[in-house]
């Protein structure tokens, strides 16, 4: 008597195992505040670790444009789905904008001072930088 040949077991992870969803349906898969939100609050924390444990100069500037770049989002979400008789509120986009044109000149600004800082210094981690101290 010839043994029966296994059957092989699927995949858990190939393409078939996967539901099976209407590219339509994704395509008009709309995020919700809540979505924006946690992507947002995601990021500040990333930002404000970022400044709070690292100690080059320059990694904690960029640190700090993430946090800055989380605020916008959430900005832009809830002018997004906070609705004024129907229509989205612009209100918080717009003052994205100007934030963002004051990022840009903070960025220029504060890489002028690290540049300084780093020919004067010839380092870019912070506890060397005593300039302050008297």
């Amino acid at each position: 008597m010839t043994e029966p040949t296994p059957v092989p077991a699927a995949d858990p992870y190939s393409l078939e195992a996967l539901p099976q969803i209407p590219f339509d349906q994704i395509l008009s898969a709309q995020p919700t505040l809540a979505q924006f939100l946690l992507v947002s609050g995601l990021l500040f924390a990333i930002g404000l670790a970022g400044v709070l444990l690292r100690r080059n100069i320059i990694v904690i500037f960029m640190c700090l444009e993430l946090m800055l770049s989380a605020a916008n989002l959430s900005l832009v979400a809830f002018s997004r789905f906070g609705l004024v008789n129907g229509m989205p509120n612009m209100n918080g986009q717009v003052l994205v904008f100007f934030i963002i044109t004051v990022a840009a000149a903070e960025v220029a600004v504060g890489l002028a001072i690290i540049v300084a800082l780093y020919r004067s210094r010839q380092t870019t981690h912070v506890e060397d930088l005593n300039l302050l101290k008297f």
